[in-house]
Parts: C-alpha cells; sequence; structure tokens
C-alpha cells in the first residue's frame, strides 16, 4: 500500500518547515505540481524545489523570493492555517492524492497543528507526509498515512517504529506489529499507540470507527 500511496500523488504541498534531507525529494513525481505553502517560497529554489502556485495570506513571502514564476493565490482569510488554505486550492483544482513535505517545521506547535489539519481534511489516505530525521547519528524517513474506517494492508522493514495517533475516539485492531491492537479503543486523552514496532514485513490495520494518523519508519540507515 504505502508505495502505491506514494506513486498516486498528482501535488506536492510544501510547508515552511524548510527541515528534510535530499532523500526526501526522491520521492516526488516528476508531473506533480508543486505548490508552496506562503514562506516556504523563500528557500524552495535553492532546494532545487520550483512551485508552480504559492498560496497562502501573503505574510511571510519575501519580496525577493526564488520562485518569481509561480503564481501567487492568495487567501485573506485568518480562520484557516496556510496549509489549509493550500488543501483547499487542491481540492478545487482536483489534484489530490497530496504528498506532504516539511511537515516538521521545527517549532512543536507547528507540527502539532500540522497533524491536526492533516487528519482532519484527509478521507481515504488522500493526504500523507513524508519527512526525514537524524537522530543520534541513525537518519532516516518517516510516513504519515492518515487512516480513516476500513482495512489497510502495508509492507515495512521488520522492527520499523509504527506509532498510531487518534484523531478522536479510535476503534482499530493490528496484525503483525509487536504489541498488537484488538478492537482496540485508542482517545487522545486515554489509551495511546506510540512506538510501536513492525514484528512481521507485512502490517495490516482495521479501523471500524474515527481516525488515526499512523507514522511509520520507512526508510532507515
Amino acid at each position: 500500500m504505502i508505495e502505491e500511496v506514494i506513486a498516486s500523488h498528482r501535488s506536492v504541498i510544501c510547508l515552511d518547515g524548510g527541515e528534510f534531507s535530499e532523500k526526501v525529494l526522491t520521492f516526488i513525481n516528476d508531473s506533480a505540481v508543486v505548490i508552496a505553502a506562503d514562506g516556504a517560497a523563500n528557500w524552495m529554489g535553492e532546494r532545487g524545489l520550483k512551485p508552480q502556485y504559492i498560496v497562502g495570506d501573503g505574510d511571510s513571502v519575501s519580496s525577493g523570493q526564488a520562485c518569481s514564476d509561480a503564481e501567487e493565490i492568495y487567501n485573506a482569510d485568518q480562520d484557516t492555517t496556510d496549509f489549509e488554505k493550500c488543501i483547499q486550492f487542491v481540492q478545487e483544482r482536483k489534484l489530490l492524492p497530496t504528498l506532504v513535505l516539511g511537515f516538521n517545521g521545527g517549532e512543536v506547535d507547528h507540527v502539532l497543528g500540522n497533524a491536526q489539519v492533516l487528519l482532519k481534511h484527509s478521507e481515504g489516505v488522500s493526504l500523507f507526509f513524508i519527512d526525514s530525521y537524524n537522530k543520534r547519528g541513525c537518519a532516516g524517513i518517516k510516513i504519515g498515512l492518515p487512516l480513516s474506517e476500513g482495512s489497510y494492508r502495508m509492507t515495512v522493514q521488520v522492527d520499523a517504529t509504527v506509532s498510531i495517533l487518534p484523531f478522536c475516539l479510535c476503534r482499530m485492531t493490528s496484525k503483525g506489529l509487536v504489541w498488537e491492537l484488538t478492537d482496540q479503543i485508542l482517545t487522545q486523552n486515554g489509551l495511546l499507540a506510540i512506538r510501536n514496532r513492525a514484528a512481521k514485513e507485512e502490517i495490516e490495520f482495521k479501523i471500524c470507527k474515527g481516525k488515526a494518523l499512523v507514522v511509520i519508519d520507512y526508510v532507515s540507515d
């Protein structure tokens, strides 16, 4: 499933996190439409990313940004984030599924807010993120898949970290994890399922109710 999800994306939203490895760029489809979320346009050109569109309220884009050929889509709505404005844009242009980059912006409120936005607006894994990390000399790639009601099967590395973050009350069953979930209820103020591990190369999830963000170590050195 993971390979199919990655291969299916028709657009890329780049958030103003800016911190991800060059390896992340190799996942972008050549035909994908690239969208900068407001201030991301200031540095994307330097990273070899050329957005066709810049979407946001315009409060973070510098006049000297390196993406002058991009079309700017201004949205003054202060009740939505620039990420949400970008999601609205790809929905209107029928550019889903969408790969999100720069999800981990280095500021905890941005990360938590991005997770809520991703789950709020995603159905059928129409939005997903890929991000990189470097911890104690170990570099890797994580993929975040927002899952709603249904069954999902995916191939992963044995012993890969698998974290399950419920958006609301979520009832889930798993197969192939070290610590299995059997019709388990997960809630934000109850039982969580952080830092589980894959016991097999093939893992499965069945969500009977609710939504959850599943974050998996996809590639590691």
